[in-house]
């Protein structure tokens, strides 16, 4: 019988050992690098909630100021609002009073015929030096009668019925309005004002025919016209001003989605475990890896939670604001998780940075194109900008084939809105600048000096009083 036994080794397998190193390492290498950027991203945090309790203290500083203001303009209102509605009901009395005493100017039937015998015999004088005028070949503006629309005075010279409906003897500038008067009324004192346009939609002067419709049958036919006219304006304008303020708040879906993609960046960024080899193991759970994981963690809610509803309203606001077809599939390719390499996440980041500016070029361009002397409406206003967008799309391609983001095609939308560019949208539906024009664009600016200015710095030009030639 033996006085002692060896206790048998079991073998271990290498591999178990390989894996149970590599796992050291990998736990000191996380490790070191959470130690690295612990203090950087804690003075970070504690700079950013200095900075935003700065704000609010300096807000609550002036609260009461703004109360107070507030409250003093609500008591001029109430104080001067009795006052002010007494007035306008004082002004429509005048103004009915004046209607009434001026309907009964024609009291007789004498009164009435001497006043159509007057103004026949004026008007087919006018006629006569309206054919001669045709001959030298004036405009129809320029051809009109000098008489209002409402053929209240005189002007024409001759003899005009007196109050007793005998004709008398006038001068040729009686009843005439001044030279500042017509200047007010946007015309001059030698002829009556042309017809003038907002939005490209003119406003009408009254015609030969429509002065003889009021005058000898007592048809009004011209007021029909101008209010079209007027309703046709004011309905461009209603749509430059919604358009204006549904682009400013189209814009909050590109902040949203930057918010959204600084939360998950951050968080990849303190990841380890993320790419191709790595981002496929869970965050939690039995079968997640060891270590501190909440970088990990908080990448998966970003991507489950956060990003989902941002791209979502993204993409609507880029249908909205008509983004070209190739931005458009850009934003359809959009995903995001932790299996992403860091090539394609810095792609994504950007690419929504160019559609924040993007977004937020369109109000200001809607701003500049609602002037009323742009000769624009809304409509081709709206196919200026989709040519800006399709002309100037921000994914692209570099020399290699692979996706870019072109940065130098923002901040380019002044060059749509010159007059050569309205022309051409006028003409052929359509408006794209030279090869030449988009990347070396001439702006002339406030103190007369034409300077070459380069693709993706015109709206920076633009802003300092530049104006494209």
């Amino acid at each position: 019988m033996a006085l002692f036994s060896i206790p048998s080794i079991q073998p271990q397998n290498f591999y178990d050992q390989f894996l149970s190193r590599a796992k050291s390492n990998n736990e000191l290498t996380k490790q070191n690098l959470e130690n690295k950027y612990y203090a950087p991203n804690i003075e970070s945090e504690i700079a950013n909630r200095n900075a935003l309790t700065k704000g609010y203290n300096i807000n609550n500083q002036y609260a009461p100021d703004r109360l107070r203001l507030a409250n003093e303009h609500a008591g001029l209102e109430n104080k001067y609002y009795g006052r002010n509605i007494e007035s306008e009901m004082g002004l429509r009395g005048a103004q009915k009073s004046e209607a009434e005493a001026l309907a009964g100017m024609h009291g007789t039937d004498n009164k009435i015929n001497a006043l159509k015998y007057w103004y026949m015999k004026n008007y087919m004088q006018g006629m006569g030096n309206n054919n001669q005028l045709n001959n030298t070949g004036s405009s129809p503006s320029q051809q009109a009668p000098n008489q209002s629309a409402n053929f209240g005075g005189g002007g024409l010279g001759g003899s005009v019925p007196s109050s007793s409906g005998q004709m008398t003897n006038q001068p040729a500038n009686q009843g005439q309005a001044s030279p500042q008067q017509m200047q007010n009324q946007g015309g001059n004192s030698q002829s009556n004002p042309k017809s003038s346009s907002a939005y490209g939609i003119e406003t009408p002067m009254p015609t030969r025919e429509d002065i003889g419709n009021k005058m000898f049958l007592g048809t009004d036919t011209y007021s029909s016209k101008i209010e079209n006219a007027k309703k046709q304006q004011q309905d461009q304008y209603e749509q430059f001003k919604n358009k204006i303020e549904s682009s400013a708040t189209t814009a909050n879906a590109a902040n949203d989605m930057d918010q959204a993609i600084s939360v998950f960046d951050n968080a990849m960024n303190r990841s380890f475990y993320k790419g191709s080899r790595f981002g496929h193991l869970p965050s939690s759970g039995i079968l997640s890896p060891p270590g501190n994981l909440s970088p990990e963690q908080e990448a998966d809610r970003s991507a489950i939670q956060m990003l989902p509803a941002a791209m979502e309203k993204l993409r609507d606001a880029m249908g909205n604001s008509r983004f070209s077809n190739l931005d458009t599939i850009q934003a359809g390719k959009m995903k995001f998780d932790r299996t992403m390499n860091d090539e394609t996440r810095e792609l994504q980041k950007n690419w929504v940075n160019g559609v924040d500016q993007r977004l937020k070029e369109e109000p200001k361009f809607y701003q500049v194109m609602s002037d009323p002397n742009k000769g624009v409406t809304k409509q081709q206003a709206d196919m200026l900008f989709q040519a800006y967008q399709n002309n100037n799309p921000i994914i692209g391609k570099d020399k290699d084939g692979n996706d870019v983001v072109k940065f130098d095609n923002l901040k380019n939308w002044p060059l749509y809105t010159t007059p050569k560019a309205i022309d051409s949208i006028k003409r052929t539906g359509t408006y794209k600048p030279s090869k030449s024009e988009m990347n070396t664009y001439m702006m002339k600016y406030p103190d007369g000096n034409v300077l070459p200015v380069k693709k993706g710095m015109i709206e920076d030009a633009f802003s300092k009083g530049a104006s494209p030639l």
